[in-house]
């Protein structure tokens, strides 16, 4: 623990941690911005729109299914490069990371 006059030191390590992930983060308000503005962008393009369309005619837990499956495997990987951030293969890992972040 800390005295309140103590300098904070550059690295902790945190040994109780029992997070259940490889990487947590937490985006800045202008990585938040990027994010936005690349689903905002990409959505708005009109094969993306074309792909919601389909995804509508089924009931909303498959829209949502499909929803998570196609920002994961097409817009998310692309976010994390611009970010450059590295997920190692754990592609299914993103929207929880993007969302939490």
């Amino acid at each position: 623990v800390l005295q309140d006059s103590e300098a904070i030191p550059e690295e902790v390590t945190v040994s109780d941690f029992k997070g259940n992930r490889n990487y947590y983060t937490r985006f800045t308000p202008l990585q938040c911005r990027v994010v936005l503005r690349m689903l905002r962008r990409f959505l708005k393009r009109d094969t993306s729109q074309q792909k919601l369309d389909e995804f509508e005619s089924g009931n909303d837990n498959e829209f949502r299914a499909q929803l998570v499956q196609f920002l994961a495997h097409e817009v998310y990987p692309r976010i994390l490069r611009r970010l450059r951030i590295s997920i190692d293969g754990e592609l299914m890992a993103a929207p929880k990371l993007i969302m939490e972040a």
